[in-house]
């Protein structure tokens, strides 16, 4: 070997055995272990174990240099408190539907669903694609907040009820469980709306405090054991055809990070996202047949009166959560121009197919 050779050959050695020597200290200072606030009992199906399959994402594509830890409700911070953790800096980041967190921003109603509003792709279809991300970051900006779409219910059901409900005239003094704008809905159109915790309904029917709640779909319902207090179950919810559910990072939180765990972060939220909704259609589906084969639950749907109703009283209860708060009616002139775009297509695309798919045999 000739001395020029040798010397870069130890050159590149010498080179190597530092970097080495760097990589694992500084390695070892980039991780970083970032607390999640949910409002999710622990082990919820669906919810919770969709949390938990998005913070395993995120470990897994950073190798284990960002560690996302949940906490579930109640655990990090008092219940519904998840929103302002996250913005005050008790928490790193929160996980849930926004509607929950309203009392901070009525325009938080909107970026979960509206009554009336858009299915779950059309939802994602306006976040991504039709100007609702932009005010989604103008809007959390306000909190310290970095919103990313996280995952999507799909559509839900109307509810659960002790009786039959035949007409809007029988749905008047009802105690009925639903939160967000449908509650709103549903109390203008006569009912005593109450708010409670998921885990608490199935107690309420049992002991009385309620006639009929809302939950999620099937899956869910079937889960919290709803079918053994109410067997009449409504389609559709006209108040709630989907749930769009994100994350929220604190600002500060979000601005330390590097370009390529900025991505990681949205990336793993847009695969999560369909993956529960792949996931609660799945699930919806096969709990939907055993409430109905084995538990003796009738699926109904509402009536007529109580739809045209509903549509009546979407409008106002949509422009009074609006107020006067130029950014909140900014977000729903959007979601109105979206819902305008994309429903003839909805409706002519998906729907015709699903209505002429409906008459045919099984194979």
């Amino acid at each position: 070997m000739d001395r020029r050779s040798f010397f870069r050959g130890a050159g590149i050695a010498t080179v190597a055995a530092a970097a080495s020597a760097l990589a694992a200290p500084a390695i070892a200072q980039e991780r970083r272990e970032l607390r999640m606030a949910t409002p999710w009992p622990a082990g919820l199906p669906g919810l919770d174990h969709s949390v938990n399959r998005l913070v395993r994402r995120i470990s897994e594509m950073t190798d284990g240099r960002i560690t996302v830890v949940p906490f579930s409700a109640g655990a990090l911070v008092p219940a519904l408190e998840e929103f302002a953790a996250a913005s005050d800096g008790r928490a790193d980041l929160f996980h849930g539907p926004d509607y929950y967190y309203a009392a901070a921003s009525p325009a938080l109603n909107f970026f979960t669903n509206t009554p009336l509003g858009l299915t779950a792709i059309e939802h994602a279809a306006w976040l991504r694609f039709g100007g609702g991300r932009e005010l989604w970051d103008r809007h959390h900006a306000q909190f310290g907040l970095k919103p990313l779409l996280a995952g999507n219910t799909g559509t839900q059901m109307a509810g659960w009820f002790k009786q039959p409900i035949e007409s809007l005239a029988g749905i008047a003094g009802l105690n009925f469980r639903m939160p967000g704008l449908g509650g709103e809905v549903w109390r203008r159109l006569g009912m005593n709306v109450i708010s409670l915790p998921g885990a608490e309904i199935l107690a309420a029917l049992q002991d009385g405090r309620l006639d009929g709640a809302d939950w999620i779909g099937p899956w869910n319902d079937r889960e919290f054991r709803l079918h053994e207090a109410a067997s009449h179950y409504y389609s559709p919810s006209l108040a709630e055809g989907s749930a769009t559910l994100g994350i929220g990072i604190n600002s500060g939180v979000w601005q330390s990070l590097s370009g390529a765990d900025r991505a990681t972060f949205e990336i793993a939220c847009e695969a999560e996202h369909q993956a529960m909704l792949a996931e609660f259609h799945h699930n919806n589906a096969v709990a939907l047949e055993e409430l109905t084969a084995t538990h003796g639950v009738t699926v109904h749907a509402l009536p007529p009166d109580i739809v045209a109703a509903i549509a009546d009283a979407t409008p106002g209860v949509i422009a009074d959560t609006a107020g006067s708060d130029p950014l909140a009616n900014e977000i729903v002139a959007s979601i109105a121009a979206a819902r305008r775009r994309l429903r003839r297509w909805t409706e002519t695309g998906e729907g015709t197919y699903v209505a002429a798919r409906a008459g045919t045999a099984d194979w």
